[in-house]
């Protein structure tokens, strides 16, 4: 179930938690483009284990396919 972030940003308990974890800020952010890049970024810049890349992977492509069709054919 989505949750309401701010504004114009709604994310599921899980990415939620998992950015979380992972200490990925998400306070500033005002979309899920926005957040996508904050997550490969940090998958680019740290050291992780498969098990984390894995997870990372998960919620980076659920965001992008959120994103995708909330803002395609607008």
């Amino acid at each position: 179930m989505l949750k309401k972030i701010n504004k114009n940003l709604m994310l599921d308990e899980y990415e939620v938690s998992v950015l979380k974890r992972y200490d990925i800020d998400i306070s500033e952010c005002s979309s899920l483009r926005e957040v996508s890049l904050l997550v490969e970024r940090y998958m680019n810049n740290y050291e992780l284990d498969s098990e984390e890349l894995d997870e990372l992977d998960y919620i980076l492509e659920k965001l992008q396919e959120r994103n995708y069709y909330e803002n395609t054919n607008k």
